[in-house]
């Protein structure tokens, strides 16, 4: 962020999959209580400590979703500031870690393998536009395919 962010804020670290299979990318919605309940985002949740985004994403896909993954490679880093917090958050590409396995909302959200299209009709926070133009270039029909 740059120099001019609010004072004092809180500062949150948080650590997202970006998993794609088949052309698809698994997104699921944020469970409640809460003020952006029902948001559409990339499964992932806060760091703990001094944990890194790696072991974060692997375990909050293993509590959410029920999902062993493997992390490849960040995928992008977003700064954002909403009202009352700041959260960094990197995004991993990863993969399912069994091709047999399947996600199971395990914490009352949705989920859903959806298509790079589709993903500009969800409501998604600020935070996950990069990565979602990302992915367009990436999948879209005028990506590399």
């Amino acid at each position: 962020m740059s120099d001019d962010r609010p004072e004092g804020l809180p500062r949150r670290q948080v650590a997202a999959a970006v998993i794609v299979e088949g052309g698809l990318v698994l997104v699921q919605t944020r469970a409640g209580p809460g003020r952006y309940q029902g948001y559409w985002e990339f499964p992932g949740g806060g760091r703990e400590g001094d944990e890194s985004p790696e072991a974060c994403v692997e375990r909050e896909l293993l509590e959410e979703l029920g999902l062993a993954v493997t992390v490849l490679e960040p995928f992008d880093q977003v700064e954002w500031a909403y009202p009352g917090v700041e959260v960094c958050v990197d995004f991993l590409l990863c993969e399912l870690a069994s091709p047999a396995e399947r996600p199971r909302a395990l914490e009352g959200q949705e989920f859903r393998w959806a298509a790079v299209d589709e993903l500009a009709g969800l409501r998604f926070l600020p935070t996950n536009a990069s990565v979602i133009e990302r992915l367009r270039a990436l999948l879209g029909p005028d990506g590399p395919g």
